[in-house]
């Protein structure tokens, strides 16, 4: 998915894309004690520093959709909304939406780098590490294994 990301993709498939980072970064933080602290470190910056990239976009594109509510909520009733306050939240929206495309543009080139080859190695070495017999964790002893679940 993140491979993908371009400028006309959807905001909700980038906020997707937001939820599983942050679902990978918990169970490699989770995990984390079994392994080198070197060989996760820099993933896990990188990993946070993709959620940091995310949740700004997300957070751009929850504020305009909002004041865009805002402004439908006062425009389609009786009430007379003022000119000002019509031009303050478009304004508004706009500075919004150049920050959301300048932050995608961001995140495209985040994204380039981060799914790269690097990466990939990282994420090999650490199933290595998993597999290899210092780090064989294999299944969980009898008394923990409950047969009702």
């Amino acid at each position: 998915m993140s491979a993908d990301l371009h400028g006309g993709t959807p905001d909700a498939q980038v906020h997707r894309l937001r939820i599983q980072c942050k679902k990978l970064r918990h169970s490699i933080d989770l995990f984390a004690p079994l392994f080198d602290r070197g060989q996760i470190k820099d993933l896990i910056k990188s990993l946070k520093q993709l959620q940091d990239n995310l949740g700004r976009f997300n957070d751009y594109s929850v504020q305009q959709l909002h004041l865009r509510h805002f402004l439908e909520s006062r425009t389609g009733g009786k009430s007379q909304v003022e000119p000002e306050m019509i031009a303050a939240v478009g304004a508004l929206i706009a500075v919004l939406h150049r920050l959301q495309v300048e932050e995608r543009h961001r995140l495209e080139a985040f994204l380039k780098a981060f799914v790269g080859k690097p990466t990939r190695q990282c994420f090999a070495r650490l199933s290595q590490t998993a597999t290899s017999e210092k780090g064989n964790f294999g299944p969980p002893p009898s008394s923990v294994v409950h047969s009702d679940v």
